[in-house]
């Protein structure tokens, strides 16, 4: 107990400067589910051992089967012990439909390796037998051990050591609160990148909420990175359509040390489209589908009443509210949609999409092709660890022609479903060849 407890303070020590960081991370992290139960070990037991020997340490694995075939060892009970260790923890996918990461089972490498060597020194026994030789046992199980060692610095030094080399984090984060607003969109295109930017976004992202004013989006990416090729949230790549609208179009840049640069996209200002009359002057109205659309009054929002859907287990429902007024895009212009809202994360949760009417040269609608960006990093709104409040703050982002529009915003309920949103924001910002 008090080697226990030495232990636990220890631990308490050591990540105290990071504590908040993992408490908000344990209170906002998305579990990963999955279609069955069965078709979650089927893919989580092969990415375990291939997390535990990679590349070509696999060849290895039949030693953990000599291991368990071990007569030599003090007692033979200590074979129940892999299985217990080793398949116990998949009990609970068979009881919820929940899975981990390969990584978290990390904890099974030292009983695998004790396996693994006591195979070795079976394949030492049965190579003796086969040429009645004491020595041939004992040089077959040293020589495989040899080989093992081998490969495995061999992967440590020239494949698992190169892959933890990061940029210089600080130069990183001061260098973009150096080149941003407060008021500035950050995009960070590889997620190894989000732990040096996950605070500036965060905070900006809340700043452009919370006074409805975006000053600018800046997206943080690789040099030499093909700008076109960033697709954010889905897959989608949302910059291809600037290819059509513009022949050639250069960004400012800023440089944020030796492997990645900042690019500023758009001009210092934007149009915030939402007025704060939008919840009195328009109503949401059903597209498709059926179910209910109300006002709801939780705790742990800025706002009384927020927006509610629900739907009955036999049907869907697509609702649309129209954002008052037309406005003239002179030049290709980005949308910036920000929202709130309340997810149960067993469900699957549509993302909120825009959709514009083209008054120019006649009428026409167009769903702008939108990715939600940093979907790897959680911004949520709540004050305190101890505080029930799972709303998230999310944005996303998409490319307008010129034209005189107005824009809706489209919401989608699925089957048997309940979502809460809070306030929606949407700007327009032009882009800005900086020739």
């Amino acid at each position: 107990m008090k080697i226990a407890l030495g232990i636990a303070a220890c631990c308490l020590v050591a990540y105290a400067p990071i504590l908040s960081q993992l408490v908000e991370t344990i209170r906002n992290h998305q579990t990963m589910t999955i279609e069955t139960q069965w078709q979650g070990l089927s893919s989580l037991i092969p990415g375990i051992f291939v997390k535990v020997f990679p590349d070509g340490l696999l060849i290895f694995i039949p030693l953990l089967i000599l291991g368990l075939c071990y007569k030599n060892s003090l007692g033979h009970s200590y074979r129940s012990l892999f299985f217990i260790v080793f398949f116990l923890p998949f009990s609970f996918i068979l009881i919820n439909d929940m899975r981990g990461y390969p990584r978290n089972y990390l904890y099974n490498f030292p009983i695998l390796i004790v396996f693994m060597a006591a195979g070795m020194a079976h394949a030492g026994d049965l190579c003796g037998r086969l040429f009645k030789s004491t020595d041939t046992s004992r040089w077959t199980a040293l020589g495989i051990c040899v080989v093992y060692s081998i490969l495995s610095v061999n992967i440590l030094f020239h494949k698992y050591f190169p892959s933890l080399k990061t940029s210089n984090g600080r130069e990183i984060q001061k260098k973009i609160a150096q080149f941003t607003h407060t008021h500035d969109l950050i995009a960070v295109q590889n997620p190894e990148n989000y732990i040096y930017t996950r605070k500036q976004y965060r905070n900006n992202l809340i700043n452009i909420y919370n006074s409805n004013r975006l000053n600018g989006f800046n997206l943080v990416a690789p040099k030499n990175y093909d700008l076109f090729k960033y697709a954010p949230g889905q897959g989608r790549e949302v910059f291809q359509i600037i290819k059509k609208l513009w022949g050639q179009i250069t960004f400012k840049t800023f440089n944020l040390g030796e492997e990645n640069t900042m690019i500023l996209m758009t001009g210092p200002s934007s149009i915030p489209l939402i007025p704060d009359n939008f919840e009195e002057s328009t109503q949401w109205e059903i597209l498709n589908g059926k179910g209910t659309i109300s006002k709801s009054k939780p705790g742990n929002t800025y706002d009384q009443l927020v927006l509610k859907l629900e739907t009955s287990p036999e049907n869907e429902m697509l609702v649309m509210r129209t954002i008052p007024n037309t406005v003239k895009v002179s030049k290709p212009s980005m949308v910036v949609l920000i929202w709130t809202v309340k997810m149960n994360y067993k469900e699957l949760i549509n993302q909120p999409a825009l959709l514009v009417k083209l008054t120019s040269p006649k009428d026409q609608y167009m769903q702008v092709a939108m990715g939600r960006i940093n979907s790897g990093m959680n911004v949520y709104l709540g004050d305190t660890f101890r505080t029930s409040s799972n709303w998230f703050l999310r944005s996303a982002i998409g490319i307008v022609p010129p034209g005189n529009h107005s824009f809706s915003i489209l919401l989608k309920c699925n089957k048997n479903q309940t979502i809460l949103y809070d306030e929606f924001r949407v700007f327009l910002i032009e882009l800005a060849d900086k020739k």
